[in-house]
Formats: C-alpha cells, sequence, structure tokens
C-alpha cells in the first residue's frame, strides 16, 4: 500500500490533471496571442509592400521618362 511518502515523491514527478488543465488553457491564451500579433504583423507588412510597390513604379516611370526625354533631345 502506498504512503504519504510515497505520494509526495509522486507528487514531485507527475502533475495532477486539474493542474495539468489549468497549464495547457494558459499555454493556449499565450499561442492565441501570438496568433493574433503574427496576423497583425503580416497585415502591416502587407500594406508597406504595397506602399513601397507603388514608390517604387512612380519613381520608375519618372526615370524612365526622364532617360526618354534625355535620349530624344
Amino acid at each position: 500500500m502506498l504512503t504519504a511518502e510515497d505520494f509526495a515523491i509522486l507528487d514531485d514527478k507527475y502533475v495532477r490533471k486539474d493542474n495539468c488543465n489549468d497549464r495547457h488553457v494558459a499555454q493556449e491564451k499565450e499561442i492565441t496571442e501570438i496568433i493574433v500579433q503574427q496576423t497583425k504583423m503580416s497585415t502591416q507588412i502587407g500594406l508597406l509592400v504595397k506602399i513601397c510597390a507603388f514608390t517604387a513604379g512612380g519613381i520608375g516611370t519618372l526615370l524612365i521618362g526622364a532617360i526618354g526625354s534625355l535620349i530624344l533631345k
């Protein structure tokens, strides 16, 4: 039969069901928060890429126009 000393040893090695469930819930909350942050960053990066592409397209058009006008003169 198990004694109180045996249970003390088991408590150090194993986690009770409620403690385990609490840890899983906390872990799921952290993972959800990380996913939300990643989604926000992805949206912001996508917006920055679009802005940079628009700017680069405008600058490229101006450069091509300037070079074309120099060649035609």
